[in-house]
């Protein structure tokens, strides 16, 4: 029986999406890697090291408290009249520092040292890990992610059944991911000869996929999503999908 895409998009927790989206942006990155080195900042003080307006500051950290990822606090101290603060969450801190520990353990396999993530310097994010995260943070892309380091390789045609969109869609779909670098397509003919463009995860695609999912997993000490009980409406967080 061919799996379809819903199956995986139901494995995906919405506040995982939430994440993803967020993690998709440059600008709301920079943000958090800002406060994984400051710790926290008074909302004067987050506007001008980002250099931007106050209105686009609040609105993309209201999409990163949404994604959980942020938090706002209010507290009065002395000698300032600024009271409202941001900082990262307990969730925050782990899926970030295990992001940059993810990503610069990849490259120092690969011996490339100058690829590396510094959350000293929130302004060089890498262009690769930038267009990776916006690869994947659209929750059909992270599915079709899912899928492939499941099965491993497939055609257009198989992915096309999978997707159960059109083939214009699917194209859009992967070229984004292959810009990313999660995934590569190669040409080879199969025993069946029912195929020849197959794609695949890089191991790139791999390691932020299995990093961001484990990462997810053990801030929530669970590797299983549990159905809410009848009557109930509230759903643990984690994956059925094991890496």
């Amino acid at each position: 029986m061919k799996k379809k895409i819903d199956s995986y998009l139901d494995q995906i927790p919405e506040d995982f999406e939430y994440l993803l989206k967020a993690l998709g942006n440059r600008f709301r990155l920079s943000i958090t890697l800002i406060l994984l080195e400051k710790k926290e900042l008074s909302l004067s003080k987050l506007v001008r090291e980002v250099g931007e307006e106050n209105s686009l500051v609040l609105n993309h950290l209201n999409k990163m408290e949404l994604a959980g990822l942020v938090q706002n606090f209010i507290q009065k101290r002395e000698n300032t009249r600024e009271y409202s603060f941001y900082e990262l969450t307990e969730y925050g801190n782990k899926i970030m520092k295990d992001l940059i520990i993810n990503y610069n353990n990849y490259y120092k396999l690969k011996e490339i040292s100058e690829k590396q993530l510094d959350s000293k310097d929130p302004a060089s994010i890498p262009t690769d890990l930038e267009l990776a995260l916006k690869g994947i943070s659209n929750s059909s892309r992270f599915a079709i992610s899912l899928f492939l380091i499941e099965i491993g390789e497939a055609t257009f045609s198989t992915l096309v059944n999978f997707m159960g969109k059109t083939k214009s869609l699917l194209n859009h779909h992967l070229k984004k991911l292959e810009l990313g670098g999660i995934l590569h397509n190669f040409l080879q003919k199969s025993e069946d000869k029912s195929g020849y463009s197959f794609y695949e995860l890089t191991q790139f695609g791999k390691t932020l996929v299995a990093g961001l999912i484990e990462s997810y997993n053990e801030y929530y000490e669970l590797s299983e999503v549990i159905r809410p009980e009848e009557g109930s409406s509230s759903i643990k967080n984690g994956f059925t999908l094991h890496i």
